[in-house]
């Protein structure tokens, strides 16, 4: 078995073939989840409020951002709501 890579729309995919298949499309699915199933905008305004929150509002306060706030921010956001979609796809 192999690994086959393609590129549709820019976005890249990965497919497991028998060693002597050509075309992904007839693989099995090797990617992550879909990650168009988050939802976004739920995602944006947490993340306007975390940032909020943690007083991160100015191209200043991300210079002086020493903790690593902003990462921290993405990170809380993001994070739970990829992991949840990642248990749904298996």
């Amino acid at each position: 078995m192999k690994i086959l890579s393609f590129e549709k729309n820019g976005k890249r995919y990965n497919r497991l073939v028998r060693d002597t298949d050509t075309d992904p499309s007839i693989g099995i699915p090797q990617d992550p989840p879909d990650i168009e199933l988050l939802d976004w905008e739920q995602i944006k305004r947490d993340l306007h409020n975390t940032l909020l929150d943690m007083k991160l509002l100015s191209l200043k306060d991300l210079e002086n951002d020493s903790a690593n706030l902003l990462t921290s921010a993405i990170l809380s956001v993001v994070r739970t709501k990829l992991i949840r979609l990642y248990r749904e796809q298996s």
